[in-house]
């Protein structure tokens, strides 16, 4: 009888202990899972990037590199505290096992903290195939415009191959992160870019870029002829009758979070809108215009049909493009900002026409631009309407290429008087708008540089 109750109740303890270091989970097992990157390509010059993730802990892991039937160990690493999820860069060792190789062959082994498997825990191990390309990919300049200036635009068309290519893009400044997106041109391997140059960009330098899955990159220059291209530096006098009147009006139709309407001087304001204010209102017409772009993406061009601006007929030129101003106020500089378009006016509520095939992609208030219309005309370039007093079309209509109202002028925004605020856009860059104002200037930089491609392609295609 006692032996049964010891028996009974040492069976209660050990479930109960069971249970116990159950749930403490030190007996887990589930092995720990390996996520490797997606791409198989490697030029061994980028590191390969994978991940290792636990429920209870990491303890160590190995990596090995198999090429030829022959295994070697490059890496192992014991960690001093155990981590749930460890996110690895592996650098490729330098080493004779991938020499003349087209492959190699990553394995990797991991142990968890698990007491499972008599204390030895739980091990796991995965393989990643790797294809070794060191070749970079084949770029050549079919045709591009003759010249480009500080915040003008040009036009490039050429031609990339490899067996792996990934991306395409121009770029006009070293230093910017601005990536100029190619789009497919007239046939296979043949890519066209309208780039700019940023108006606050020092020096214009131009270059293709061609990157392939391996991550080798070619690059080739755009021989452009640069030319200088000056922009009126300005001084503005603001006096309280401004103040008090057009930024006190705009401020309180726009109520900011760090300044608000009852606190801080108009000065103050001013300084506020005139800077940051301007700046967030520039960041969306960016975004607006980059997303049509990324939808441009998907198309072939094989022509780019353009014609010159004039939205807006008999206006006189009020505010040039490029204008860099200070303001003043009692004879102390408190600003200062580019003027990013050219300032038409004419009557009050005058017609803003387009002539040209677009897709508007923004067509609300914004800012300082009051009612704003953009329109896209493929190939990366904007039209943007500023300062109407009523917009005709809505985002997302599309518009054909005939004489078409689109807008009315006004003063909506930070404005002193009826006027169309006109600016074009490449990808986003603000350019000058006098150049696509310019028909000449079209069937120079866009029109003939298309035709000689074309010609040239059909040559080497047909040949």
């Amino acid at each position: 009888m006692f032996l049964k109750a010891f028996l009974s109740l040492f069976l209660v303890v050990l479930i109960a202990a069971g249970v116990y270091i159950h749930n403490l989970g030190i007996f887990e097992m589930q092995a720990p899972k390996i996520r490797f990157a997606a791409n198989i390509y490697s030029n061994l010059k980028q590191p390969l990037n994978f991940t290792i993730s636990d429920n209870l802990g990491i303890e160590s892991y190995k990596i090995f590199l198999i090429s030829n039937n022959q295994k070697s160990l490059v890496k192992t690493q014991n960690l001093k505290q155990p981590i749930k999820e460890l996110n690895i860069s592996f650098a490729y060792p330098k080493t004779r096992i991938y020499n003349h190789n087209e492959a190699i062959t990553i394995k990797v082994v991991a142990n968890d903290t698990s007491y499972w498997n008599l204390f030895k825990g739980n091990s796991t191990s995965a393989e990643k195939r790797i294809m070794i390309d060191r070749k970079k990919p084949f770029l050549q300049i079919i045709a591009h415009s003759y010249a480009i200036s500080k915040a003008g635009a040009a036009l490039v068309i050429f031609k990339a191959s490899d067996d792996h290519l990934e991306s395409v893009y121009v770029k006009t400044d070293s230093q910017s992160e601005h990536k100029f997106k190619s789009l497919p041109f007239y046939k296979d391997n043949y890519y066209i870019a309208l780039l700019a140059a940023d108006i606050r960009q020092s020096k214009i330098k131009s270059f293709v870029y061609a990157k392939d899955s391996a991550g080798n990159i070619a690059e080739v220059y755009i021989p452009f002829y640069i030319k200088k291209k000056r922009y009126r530096k300005t001084k503005l006098n603001i006096g309280d009758s401004f103040l008090n009147n057009s930024v006190a009006s705009f401020y309180l139709r726009n109520p900011s979070s760090d300044i608000s309407v009852d606190s801080g001087t108009n000065l103050q304001k001013f300084q506020y809108v005139n800077k940051t204010v301007r700046k967030q209102n520039n960041d969306l017409i960016y975004n607006a215009s980059q997303l049509t772009n990324n939808v441009d993406q998907q198309q072939k061009i094989n022509d780019f049909k353009i014609k010159a601006f004039h939205p807006l007929k008999g206006s006189v030129n009020v505010g040039g493009f490029g204008d860099f101003r200070s303001y003043f106020y009692q004879s102390k500089q408190v600003s200062q900002a580019y003027h990013l378009g050219t300032d038409m006016a004419s009557v009050k509520k005058d017609n803003i026409i387009n002539y040209n095939k677009a897709k508007v992609i923004y067509a609300d208030y914004n800012g300082i631009y009051g009612n704003t219309l953009i329109l896209s005309h493929g190939l990366g370039l904007s039209s943007l309407y500023a300062h109407a007093s009523s917009l005709l079309f809505a985002q997302g209509d599309v518009l054909g290429d005939e004489t078409t109202t689109i807008a009315k002028t006004g003063e909506t925004g930070l404005v002193l008087g009826d006027h169309l605020h006109f600016s074009m856009l490449v990808q986003g860059i603000f350019v000058n708008p006098l150049e696509w104002m310019d028909a000449r200037w079209i069937q120079l930089n866009i029109d003939d540089i298309i035709k000689e491609a074309k010609k040239d392609i059909d040559a080497e295609t047909e040949s």
